[in-house]
């Protein structure tokens, strides 16, 4: 019985994870509805910030336990300040994944 309720949950834990790659641990579900996960279709700049706490000052405190905040420049380009791989990978986030949600914004995904 035991076995059942594990493999249940390994089953579970990987329908709602990301995608990992080679040496990543699977991500938080973070990933948007289809009809918004795409690449955006007006280009797009990834900036890389070296701590938490300056992305919390460049995006806002309601980013605080997210590693990136997305917008758009007055060109259109979506422009993603997000945290570095390993800073993503230790808060339990995989970059594409993280990628994959800041487009879904710049393509009018709004969060309530």
């Amino acid at each position: 019985m035991k076995f059942i309720a594990i493999a249940g949950y390994v089953v579970l834990s990987v329908l709602s994870a990301g995608t990992a790659h080679a040496g990543e641990t699977l991500s938080k579900p973070i990933l948007p509805p289809p009809e918004y996960d795409y690449y955006y279709p007006g280009g797009f700049d990834v900036f890389t910030v070296p701590t938490h706490s300056e992305l919390v000052r460049m995006c806002g405190e309601e980013h605080e336990p997210f590693p990136s905040c997305s917008g758009k420049d007055p060109d259109g380009r979506c422009i993603i300040l997000a945290l570095p791989r390993d800073e993503m990978l230790a808060l339990g986030y995989v970059y594409d994944d993280v990628k994959r949600h800041e487009f879904a914004h710049c393509n009018g995904l709004i969060l309530a």
